[in-house]
């Protein structure tokens, strides 16, 4: 009996230890398993970590990390090149230092009431005046919030972004539209000025060749000659204010831009070295040409020069450099730089409005640097200008290449230089003592007038009169139609017929297209342009 005990326990004491062994192995496995998931979620951690990371180092923003106090606990690389500080520089110091003196106020009343209430505030944009780097300089940025709920408290997450070029083109689009406006008055301005001032200007030519044969009283010629000096400057004035708006008529062919500089320099170098200034003139040989007047863009050099010499009252140096820009365009860029007492921000907003100047009253009239933009525009070009007070000045001016061979434009042989003639011309134009003087000029000339006040009136005298008629002289812009668009009806009635456009504007189709006639006019160029239309 006990034999069968025994048998039974030790059969049920081995049981045991076989299940005590199957829960050990369960055990061991499921620990196993547990290890093995536990190394699974590390290692994802870990993955999410490193990829968490790498998003952070490689955005294009600078991401910076604060805490309720203030305090930078995280930032990203973009961070440290954005503002120029090392990562352990910024750690543990307060967002405010990022920032100009002028702001940090309202910044940290900002950061407090966002801190406040921050789960109701959603992502939003901030737009700071600056950012500051290490060395004090000062750049727009743009600043987009969000809150991150963490074990350790409420943590203020800043996207900033570098919005210099933004600002810049936004800035340079409107100075455009301003001087685009300023363009328009300009141009309207000069028209309005050119017609009275053609009729003082040629009246005073008239009476000074009819004083040639019936002498005037010394002092009323001497009276004369003062009033003719001082329309002439009045037109220059007009000139240049119609050169501003792209409205002045300009002879338009490929120039080699080298040639014009140097041309310029030793026309100018005297006066600018007699102010005790050196030019340096670094020119790159074999530039493509542009397309452009050689008058105007020597005017464009002189003017910098010019503006150059006044900034450098005491004495300085200017830099002139020609070169080709080394993109897909090929532009050709010409470099004025000084070593004068440069502008400000607020000065270099200005410097291209017609009448603007910073000089003395009576030393200059404002037009000369309106009268470089306005040229540069007309040949197609851009021109920028970078100063800093006490620092010097510089423009940059950039041109479009052509692939065409080069014109002497003043090599081309003047018109016919006889001023009388018999032909009949048509004269078109609705300002009525205009039209009287310039019919006047004419018939003085030998030629026979017919008179017309504006295009109806033109093509019924064509269609009425007998004779021939050589030339029609009209003005460009009137009320009933165009000038060019008559010229397309007269065409019909009279084929062949040549044509002679006069006016205060200017459209480079014409000028380029045709013999064409700036307002005001003396009567010797009105004169020649009528035979150089003839011829």
């Amino acid at each position: 009996m006990s034999s069968d005990r025994e048998a039974r326990l030790e059969a049920e004491i081995e049981a045991l230890r076989a299940r005590v062994a199957a829960l050990e192995r369960a055990a061991t496995e499921r620990r196993q398993a547990g290890d093995a998931i536990g190394r699974e979620r590390e290692a994802s951690r870990r993955q999410s970590e490193a990829t968490a990371h790498a998003f952070l180092e490689s955005a294009a923003e600078s991401i910076i990390v604060v805490n309720r106090a203030g305090e930078i606990v995280l930032v990203n690389a973009r961070t440290e090149l954005m503002f120029d500080y090392r990562r352990g520089e910024l750690i543990g110091q307060t967002l405010e230092l990022l920032l100009p003196e002028s702001v940090r106020a309202a910044h940290v009343q900002h950061r407090t009431a966002y801190f406040a209430e921050p789960r109701v505030r959603r992502m939003g944009k901030e737009l700071v005046l600056a950012g500051r780097r290490r060395d004090g300089t000062q750049f727009p940025v743009e600043i987009s919030l969000s809150y991150v709920d963490t074990p350790a408290g409420i943590l203020a997450m800043a996207f900033v972004t570098d919005i210099t070029e933004r600002v810049d083109l936004q800035r340079a689009a409107r100075q455009s539209e301003k001087l685009a406006a300023l363009g328009t008055l300009a141009s309207g301005i000069a028209h309005e000025i050119n017609n009275p001032l053609g009729i003082i200007s040629s009246r005073i030519e008239v009476m000074l060749l009819e004083a040639e044969t019936e002498p005037l009283p010394p002092s009323l010629v001497d009276d004369l000659l003062t009033v003719h000096r001082h329309a002439e400057r009045v037109a220059r004035i007009a000139q240049g204010l119609l050169s501003f708006s792209r409205q002045s008529s300009t002879e338009m062919g490929t120039v080699d831009l080298n040639r014009v500089v140097e041309d310029t320099v030793l026309l100018a170098r005297g006066q600018i070295e007699k102010s005790g200034i050196a030019i340096e003139m670094t020119l790159t040989p074999a530039l493509p040409a542009v397309r452009g007047n050689p008058n105007a863009l020597s005017q464009v050099v002189l003017n910098l020069l010019t503006n150059a010499r006044d900034a450098m009252p005491g004495g300085g140096r200017v830099a002139i450099v020609t070169s080709l820009v080394p993109d897909e365009n090929g532009a050709v860029e010409i470099v004025v730089s000084d070593t004068g007492h440069g502008m400000n921000a607020a000065t270099q907003a200005r410097i291209f409005e017609p009448f603007f100047t910073t000089k003395e009253l009576g030393k200059g009239t404002g037009l000369g640097l309106a009268t470089v933009y306005g040229i540069v525009k007309q040949s197609g070009g851009y021109i920028w200008v970078y100063s800093e007070p006490a620092r010097g000045t510089t423009f940059q001016i950039y041109l479009p290449r052509v692939e065409e061979p080069l014109e002497d434009l003043h090599a081309r042989a003047p018109a016919e230089p006889g001023i009388r003639g018999t032909e009949t011309l048509l004269l078109v134009e609705d300002e009525g003592s205009v039209r009287t003087l310039s019919r006047t000029i004419l018939e003085s000339r030998g030629y026979t007038v017919l008179e017309a006040s504006g295009p109806r009136e033109a093509l019924e005298t064509a269609r009425r009169h007998e004779g021939p008629i050589h030339l029609v002289v009209t003005d460009v812009v009137m009320p009933e139609m165009s000038g060019w668009d008559l010229a397309a009806e007269l065409s019909s009635l009279r084929p062949g017929v040549r044509v002679l456009y006069m006016s205060g504007y200017s459209d480079r189709a014409v000028a380029e297209g045709s013999v064409f006639l700036q307002k005001p006019f003396t009567p010797d160029v009105l004169g020649r342009k009528v035979r150089e239309a003839l011829s």
